[in-house]
């Protein structure tokens, strides 16, 4: 419940382009965003993730979803 990426595989699913229903899976993206989020905040940094708005990065539905993480694993 503390890595977003696991809790991502482990329990959202998400349709695919061939409307499956499937784990959801990080890509390229994704997983950079992931780690820069992670390496800011071990640094002690406060910090923004601006994306400009591509087709088929994935970026909505990743930053959705960590909100959806954030907010059934915290208290209150």
């Amino acid at each position: 419940m503390t890595n977003y990426e696991a809790f991502a595989y482990d329990c959202l699913k998400i349709p695919n382009k061939n409307a499956e229903i499937v784990p959801f899976r990080f890509n390229r993206f994704q997983r950079k965003a992931w780690a820069l989020e992670q390496e800011c905040i071990a640094k002690g940094v406060p910090f923004w993730i601006i994306v400009l708005k591509a087709r088929q990065d994935g970026g909505s539905t990743y930053f959705s979803n960590r909100c959806f993480w954030k907010a059934v694993t915290r208290p209150n």
